[in-house]
């Protein structure tokens, strides 16, 4: 033994070689190896000196060693102390994280229902779009569409009757058309509407053919803001010959000297007469004969004269004829009613004529009764 022991806990033998060919072994004593009162290196005999550096190099190289491993495990300690609490902020971020991903699954869901409804509101807006479309296409009536600088934004397939205008011309001043109608002052009107938000209506002359009433009215936004005009151009042609018939018609009633007065088929009153205006009158009858216009002459008929005109009305008979007194104040008069329907309609044409001459010549003396 080089030294004495007790409690040693490892050794250690290193064997080396000097530059001088020698050999040597090296004792490593661990901690926890005790010796005795004098170092083993001290009682070791016959150890050259180059053998002694080269121990006291490996004892310098060993504590550095040894003390580079020691702030190598500092520094791991560290390392691992910065990464236990970097993995925290990482999982608090992951935390954070599910819940940020449970708020966007929330948000998506209600992307989704809200996408749901903006598809319904599209499917919607496109059907809407479609009969907006089919109604312009069926009705008769011809609507432009004028923004605020009065350029067209939509129109009626029926307008072109009245405007030279193709799809192309959408987007376009309403000025750079051409009109199929006499009026030009159309413009003018419009930039009217558009300033003061006041409706225009008259009627037009087509330069081809028809009349038109053209109703021009702003174009307002739900918070009642104008942002262009609508033009609405209606074909009264067949109303004014309608209108211009009836007037006819009543021109020849009025020519007529016997009172006249047309019928519907419940026996309203549609249309009298001049003659019978002024036997209305006349005869005490109210000041204006308009308000008795619509009622049922059927009302005021005897119970012989009802029976025969509703007869004529329900086409029964052909006519139907009938003498009766009707007295003034000043004289007895005698009248014919004559009832006959109305050719190639519903209704019938009423006349009374006054016979009393006519019975006075023929020599019979008149009956105050009415048949019954």
């Amino acid at each position: 033994m080089l030294a004495t022991e007790s409690e040693i806990t490892s050794v250690r033998a290193m064997p080396f070689e000097v530059p001088s060919g020698q050999r040597f072994l090296v004792l490593a004593f661990e901690r926890g190896t005790e010796l005795g009162s004098t170092h083993a290196l001290g009682q070791v005999k016959d150890v050259p000196e180059d053998a002694k550096r080269m121990i006291s190099e490996l004892q310098r190289e060993l504590g550095f060693v040894r003390e580079n491993l020691q702030a190598t495990i500092e520094q791991l300690e560290t390392a691992n102390e910065e990464l236990q609490a970097t993995n925290e902020e990482l999982l608090a971020s992951n935390e954070e994280l599910q819940s940020t991903n449970e708020e966007l699954q929330s948000v998506n869901e209600e992307l989704g229902a809200v996408n749901a409804e903006f598809q319904m509101k599209i499917t919607e807006l496109t059907e809407l779009t479609t009969d907006l479309e089919y109604l312009f296409r069926a009705s008769p009536v011809g609507t432009l569409f004028l923004d605020e600088k009065l350029y067209i934004r939509r129109f009626s397939p029926e307008l072109t009757r009245l405007f030279n205008v193709i799809d192309r011309d959408v987007g376009r001043p309403i000025q750079h058309l051409s009109q199929n109608f006499e009026d030009r002052a159309f413009v003018i009107d419009a930039a009217r509407v558009l300033a003061t938000g006041e409706p225009i209506e008259r009627q037009l002359e087509g330069t081809r053919e028809g009349q038109f009433m053209m109703r021009l009215v702003p174009y307002r936004t739900p918070q009642r803001h104008i942002r262009g005009v609508v033009a609405d151009f209606v074909d009264v042609t067949l109303q004014r010959k309608a209108e211009a018939g009836v007037l006819h018609a009543q021109r020849i009633l009025d020519s007529l000297e016997v009172e006249v007065a047309v019928l519907d088929k419940d026996s309203r009153i549609t249309m009298v007469n001049q003659a019978w205006r002024r036997f209305w009158e006349e005869n005490g009858g109210a000041a204006n004969l308009d308000a008795a216009i619509g009622q049922r002459y059927l009302d005021v008929c005897e119970p012989p004269l009802r029976q025969g005109v509703e007869d004529v009305l329900a086409r029964r008979i052909p006519s139907f004829s009938f003498e009766y007194p009707c007295d003034s104040t000043l004289q007895s008069r005698w009248f014919m009613l004559y009832a006959a329907p109305v050719a190639g309609g519903e209704g019938a044409v009423v006349s009374h004529m006054d016979v009393t001459k006519a019975k006075a010549s023929d020599g019979r003396p008149p009956s105050r009764e009415v048949p019954q």
